[in-house]
């Protein structure tokens, strides 16, 4: 009995580890198949490549040994560095076609399972292709403050891969550009750039455009007098200069005036056009005044006497003031032909008519009418009366005479 129950554990004992056995073993597939808890379990394709070079190339070709010139066989970036790897080429890999020709190893052939992977193994180390995705931008201004008129340099930059790229609305280069714009108020300029994957836009900073105040306009004038007409020769008027705008400068008949009382006396002698200017902004505009003298016939016998109309623009009263010199309120006796001592004061025209009225008529005291009769010695001796410093000339003498021959 208790032989028959040892027999009994024995052959328990042996079914277990036969059963134990089977377990643990499992058919060959090939280098990169592995058992786990009874459960095959597939590698990576780098992996089972790795094993094959392990285990059919390492012994004459892994580390430093050399065999025919191949060493590292174990490093894939020695191989690819070597050259016997080239990504994402295994129909130029050695690796991949020694084995495939049969040459490598040199003793047997790799099934044809194992030179599919190593196959494989090469062709996914090619670079993956680029992912592609939309652009971005950005845009830049050289300023960013203008006074409106001014222009600014705008540059579009592409980050990423772009088809297409507007700057202000205009095509640029695909890989970025400038453009000169002219902004005519403040803003940003936009761009934009796209592909197949879609599109995005940026804008510039905000460009200030500052608009310069109106240039100041040149100033205008008007040019008046106090009498425009019927003026006697050589009478004093007064022009007046009315500046409109702001004026750094002004002149009436050509003489620098005032710019805040801007009047100019002359005495006109015959008809006058006075021009006069004003100058600002650095522009000159002017304006002008046309003035009218009397003619010698429509003068008054008062107003001949002092109209400069004689020999040299001179009047009856600037030649007959000679007379003052010899001719004084004692006169010596030389001078006793004079009826009556006088003084002739320039520029007094109304006392010098008087005394002249007074020498020549002693009768009449009030020189209105001026019935005159001139003494006959005053003229008719053209070269030789006096003053002889210098003697009067026919032409003085005779308006002397026009002067009192007049009613």
């Amino acid at each position: 009995m208790i032989q028959r129950t040892r027999l009994f554990v024995q052959t328990i004992s042996f079914l277990g580890l036969l059963l134990v056995a089977f377990q643990n073993c499992a058919p060959y597939e090939g280098v990169g198949e592995m058992a786990s808890s009874g459960v095959a379990a597939p590698l990576s394709v780098e992996q089972r490549a790795e094993g094959i070079l392990a285990q059919h190339c390492a012994s004459c070709h892994g580390g430093n040994l050399n065999l025919g010139g191949v060493s590292h066989i174990d490093d894939v970036n020695q191989l690819i560095a070597s050259g016997l790897i080239a990504p994402g080429q295994p129909n130029s890999s050695r690796v991949v076609m020694a084995p495939e020709e049969g040459s490598m190893p040199p003793s047997y052939a790799l099934n044809p399972a194992d030179t599919a992977i190593l196959r494989q193994w090469v062709m996914d180390m090619a670079a993956p292709p680029p992912v592609v995705v939309a652009p971005t931008c950005s845009v830049t201004v050289d300023k960013t403050n203008i006074q409106q008129g001014q222009v600014v340099v705008a540059t579009l930059k592409v980050n990423g891969t772009a088809t297409a790229a507007l700057l202000n609305n205009q095509a640029v280069p695909i890989g970025g550009g400038s453009l000169t714009i002219s902004l005519a108020a403040t803003g940003t300029i936009s761009g934009q750039v796209s592909n197949a994957q879609g599109s995005s836009s940026c804008s510039s900073p905000v460009v200030t455009v500052t608009v310069p105040p109106p240039a100041p306009n040149a100033p205008t004038c008007t040019l008046s007098s106090n009498q425009v007409g019927g003026i006697v020769p050589g009478d004093s008027i007064v022009l007046s200069l009315k500046i409109v705008g702001t004026a750094t400068a002004a002149t009436i008949d050509s003489k620098p005036v005032s710019l805040t009382n801007s009047t100019l006396m002359v005495s006109p002698i015959s008809n006058m056009n006075y021009v006069a200017t004003v100058t600002g902004a650095g522009k000159t505009n002017s304006c002008s005044l046309a003035v009218q003298t009397k003619t010698a016939a429509s003068l008054t016998k008062t107003e001949f006497y002092r109209a400069k109309i004689g020999p040299n623009n001179n009047s009856t009263d600037d030649l007959l003031v000679r007379c003052s010199a010899c001719h004084t309120q004692n006169p010596p006796a030389a001078y006793a032909l004079a009826p009556k001592a006088f003084i002739f004061i320039p520029g007094d025209y109304a006392g010098n008519l008087a005394k002249f009225h007074a020498v020549l008529n002693p009768k009449v005291a009030n020189p209105t009418p001026m019935d005159i009769t001139v003494y006959p010695g005053l003229y008719q001796f053209a070269s030789g009366h006096k003053p002889k410093n210098p003697p009067y000339t026919t032409a003085e003498l005779n308006h002397i005479k026009a002067f009192v021959s007049r009613p």
